[in-house]
């Protein structure tokens, strides 16, 4: 009886192109000033001066509404009996654009 084998051959996960991207994406990331306003922290913590700009999100203002109102209606809610969980623990909101007919 013959035996024999099989030699299988699989691409590298990571070539060096995406290698190098993710490289450089770990490094911009790490440079990211940790307070989440979205600056560099070579500039966030510079003393140069920095303008702020705001602007209105209405998909984020709408789920605001709806968060706000639900916490109202839910301000007297307690907790189940069996599992201690209040009325929003692991609720999220997410905005889904409203077709116009």
């Amino acid at each position: 009886m013959k035996t024999g084998y099989t030699i299988i051959t699989r691409e590298a996960e990571w070539d060096d192109e995406s290698r190098g991207r993710a490289l450089r994406l770990g490094e911009h990331e790490a440079g990211m000033c940790p307070c989440g306003c979205g600056l560099q922290m070579a500039v966030a913590h510079s003393d140069a001066p920095i303008r702020v700009e705001k602007f209105v999100c209405r998909a984020r203002r709408a789920m605001a509404i709806v968060e706000r109102n639900e916490r109202n209606e839910n301000k007297d809610a307690k907790p189940d009996r069996k599992t201690g969980a209040l009325w929003d623990d692991g609720l999220n909101y997410y905005a889904v654009p409203h077709d116009e007919d």
